[in-house]
Parts: C-alpha cells; structure tokens; sequence
C-alpha cells in the first residue's frame, strides 16, 4: 500500500511547464485555407538520398521522385491536413521485399511532420529530415510546430515517469495493485494531456494545428464528450466550416446514438472525396432510395458480395436507388482497381483513412461489409441488410 499511496502523490499533479509553449497566433492577411499547394523539398544537404520518398497528406499517398536535388509536389487541398514525409534507403527496402512503404515503419530520423496548406511550401532538409527547417514559416505551421514539440514533450516527460511505473506493475503479483497503479497512470496522462495538449487547442480556436488535433481527440473511445463538444464549440466559425470541423461535429452530434435506433430517423450526414477527389456528401443522394455501402478493396467478404450488388443496382438503378460505396482502403491504387475490376458502377468515396474512416466512425461500423439502407427522405430504414431482403425492400420501394 506504501508503494500506491506514493505512487498516488507522484502522479496527483500534471507538469504544466510547457503549456505555455505557443501564444495565440492569428493566420496571415489573405491566408487561404484551399486551393493549390507547391511544395519544393531541399535535400541538397542530406546525408543519403539512395531510396524513395514517400508522402503522406491527407487522404493522398505521394511518392515524389527527387530531381536536382528537389522533391517537388503540386497537389489540390481542400483544407490544412497533417503532412507526414518519410525516407526509404535501399536497405530498408531490401529487407522488406514486396512490402508497400506505407506498411514499413520509417525510422526517427528519416520522417518529417508539417502542416500541408494550400500556397507555397519550402522545405530544407539538413543532413536528415527530422531536421528539416522551413524556408518561409508561416504562422499556421508555426502553431503546428509548437503544437507537436508540447506533444513530444509530454511524451518524454511519461516515459521518464512510465519507467519507473513499468517495472512495479510488471513486478505486481496482485492482480488487484497491478490495476490500481494501471489506473493510476491512464488518468494521470488523460489529466496531462486535457490540460496540455487540448489546453493548446482552447487557447488556439482559430488555427488549423487545433483542427487537426480535435479530430485525433474525437477518435479516441476515451474521449471525453462534455470536454469535446465545448472544445469544438469554442473553435471560430472559420474552422468549423471546414471539412474537419464538419466532420467533428458529426461525432459531437452522433455520440448519443446507436445505429439500430437510427431506424426511423434521418440518416446522419457525412462527406467525403470521390474517386476524383470531388466532394460528396450523403445529403447529395436525398430523392432516391440509397444504400451505404462500408467496404474495402482488401475485405475477402466484400469482394465476394460485390456481384450480387452490381446486379441489384442494374435491376434498380433506373428506378431511383442509388449506392454510395465508402471504402476502409488506405491506397488509393488498390480502391480504384478494385472498383474496376468489380464494375463497381455506384458512387465511391473515401477519406483513405482505414478504419478511421470518418463515415465508418460515424456509423459504428465495426466490421465490413456492412451497410445501411435510407429511404427517399433520407431516413434509416433498415442495417446490414443481405441481397435477398435488400431485393424484397427495393421491391417494395420502388415497384409500386
């Protein structure tokens, strides 16, 4: 007992010391939040350039090629999003063989975290890129930076107390003390992390840094939902009109429900990119019988299902249902040929996310394929529904 009570006293109290980390911070005159970006990546002074590049931003994964020492990316942002560079030497590819990089773990010093915006972003690379430095900081990235250096410190800060606190609950043979001192370090980082990290985020309501790290927040099935729904009401109108701050709010608005005691209800609204990047929202579908329809190219059952699907929608097409395929996939080469190869001829969409798909989050989805049919008003009728009572519903529906 001697041991918990001073593990209590150690842990009562969250180091506060680098809270303060980052003032507030207005966005530039004229700053725009969509639009174009031009990324150009200096990797003249890096220590080994003999691999691949990977980038990841947003839903997008990127491989720029490296020419006179550059990496130049030009792509479309529909809003600020978590930029993730990463380095492949030969080796590593070596001894990966037939491995995507996006499924091979980079090492430390070989990735670079920023903040993508539309505009122009220059990057240089200093022997390796987690010291990258940026050419022209704006204010946004800078809030970025200081947002992720308080979360590193706050994770060094654990670790150094986690030592100590591993080791007694490894050593605990009492079933009952190992999970007092388990508790008692999950509610000491929870502590430390509200006030940090989303400390940073209430005093920062206007920065595309706070954005990002509300919806990392609201992803997580030890979120507070009191705290989450102040935290995004406190955000400025200009964030929540964005597609992050839509989504958000559909998990503020959501939280309540479970799916089966949707039916009768309006469907939650959602919106995602299409194969082309255009955006689709669920509200695009009212008029027609629509079927949801959660899956993945990587998804055996799915696959397989995927013929009886196509010849319900040629049966019923014409007649006013509609389908809108949303896809668990993180590769977008895969998800398009899997739609290809399927003669998926439906509507698909796709945050690229896996199984943070923010729909699939939405919608509980815990498993795939899994779907949810909604009427022409846009209310649930029915979930997970097979091909036979999917054919007899539309029937039904649309045969009168």
């Amino acid at each position: 007992m001697k041991l918990l009570f001073a593990l209590i006293a150690l842990f009562s109290a969250c180091f506060t010391s680098n809270t303060t980390l980052a003032q507030s911070l207005t966005q530039e005159k004229g700053f725009k939040y969509e639009g174009a970006l031009e990324l150009i990546i200096d990797v003249s002074q890096m220590k080994d350039t003999k691999g691949k590049f990977m980038l990841m931003i947003g839903g997008q994964l990127l491989y720029p090629t490296l020419k006179n020492n550059m990496l130049v990316v030009n792509t479309i942002m529909n809003e600020p999003r978590r930029a993730f560079l990463a380095f492949y030497p030969d080796e590593t590819i070596a001894a990966n063989p037939g491995k995507p990089l996006n499924h091979i773990a980079a090492a430390y010093s070989d990735n670079f975290t920023f903040l993508g915006t539309a505009g122009k972003i220059r990057i240089l690379v200093k022997g390796t890129l987690i010291n990258s430095e940026f050419v022209n900081l704006t204010r946004a990235q800078n809030d970025y930076r200081a947002l992720l250096k308080l979360k590193d410190g706050l994770d060094r800060q654990l670790s150094i107390e986690q030592g100590t606190l591993q080791g007694e609950i490894r050593s605990a043979t009492d079933k009952i003390l190992k999970d007092s001192l388990m508790a008692i370090y999950i509610k000491h980082y929870q502590k430390c992390y509200q006030d940090s990290v989303l400390g940073f985020v209430k005093n920062h309501p206007n920065s595309p840094a706070s954005l990002i790290e509300l919806e990392e927040y609201s992803y997580m099935t030890s979120k507070d939902l009191k705290l989450l729904t102040l935290l995004y009401s406190s955000l400025t109108d200009r964030m929540k009109a964005l597609p992050t701050g839509k989504r958000i709010y559909n998990v503020v608005n959501s939280e309540d429900f479970a799916i089966d005691s949707l039916i009768g209800k309006p469907a939650p609204n959602f919106s995602q990119t299409d194969t082309a990047g255009k955006t689709v929202s669920l509200s695009d579908f009212k008029g027609n019988v629509t079927l949801i329809e959660f899956w993945a190219s990587w998804c055996g059952p799915c696959r397989e299902s995927n013929p009886a699907l196509v010849k319900t929608y040629q049966k019923f097409s014409g007649k006013g249902f509609k389908i809108l395929g949303v896809s668990l996939d993180e590769n977008k080469q895969h998800w398009l040929k899997a739609i290809k190869n399927d003669n998926l001829a439906w509507t698909h969409v796709s945050d690229l996310n896996f199984w943070k798909n923010s729909a699939a989050i939405l919608y509980r989805v815990v498993g795939v394929p899994y779907n949810v049919l909604i009427d022409e008003s846009g209310k649930v009728l029915a979930t997970n529904v097979n091909d036979e009572s999917l054919d007899k519903q539309l029937n039904r529906l649309l045969l009168k």
